[in-house]
């Protein structure tokens, strides 16, 4: 019988760090900690299960609060998802005379499983401000979520990622992540002018694409 919590020792380069309790149904989300869980599932789960990621605590915190929140994220969307389709006016294609129930079935489970999975893409306002956090922890829970194998959270910390750089120009994204420009102004202007198809560029005057 699955265990309703677990517990997760984080051993952050050899150190042994904080021990984190999370539900059976959060960690699964993370093919990880679910193949841990796995391994350890003669265990009677009494002791810590040692998570070896190398990923700080403040981190690993962070992700067990996310896991947390969105441990019932896909049974509660496909409940919406239902109760939104039962109004014949939702379906797409309309159900009506001449679809058998067969038809209506698998036109409703299909069109059901689009809109789930539509909504489990989506940032929500918790996920927003989830996200308010200096750049480089953003890349520390994106390189987590990574290495956790949390498939949605890497999809998200990588869409906070493009919300961040979009509409910026080159020096903006530089000054943004803290990358230094290995070019001198004279060598950038001259890429600008041989190489501008290559590099396009929307802040561009249509002099320096000559």
């Amino acid at each position: 019988m699955a265990p309703t919590h677990i517990s997760v020792k984080n051993v952050d380069n050899g150190r042994d760090g904080e021990v984190f309790t999370i539900t059976y149904q959060a960690a699964m989300q993370s093919g990880i900690l679910k193949d841990l869980i796995s391994d350890f599932e003669h265990a009677s789960f009494d002791e810590a299960i040692p998570l070896m990621g190398n990923i700080s605590d403040h981190t690993l915190g962070r992700i067990i609060s996310w896991l947390t929140i969105h441990s019932r994220d896909v049974a509660r969307i496909t409940e919406q998802v239902k109760e939104f389709l039962e109004n014949p006016q939702n379906r797409q294609p309309p159900t009506g005379p001449g679809m058998d129930d067969d038809a209506v079935n698998k036109a409703l489970s299909s069109q059901e499983r689009t809109l789930v999975a539509e909504k489990l893409k989506t940032l929500t306002p918790w996920d927003v401000q989830f996200f308010e956090v200096p750049t480089d922890e953003v890349f520390d829970i994106l390189l987590a979520a990574n290495y956790l194998d949390i498939q949605r959270l890497v999809d998200f910390s990588s869409q906070t990622v493009a919300n961040m750089i979009k509409g910026k120009t080159t020096e903006q994204i530089r000054d943004l992540f803290g990358i230094v420009n290995d070019f001198t102004p004279e060598e950038e202007d001259e890429l600008r002018r041989t190489e501008g198809w290559a590099l396009p560029r929307c802040d561009w005057t249509p002099e320096q694409w000559q």
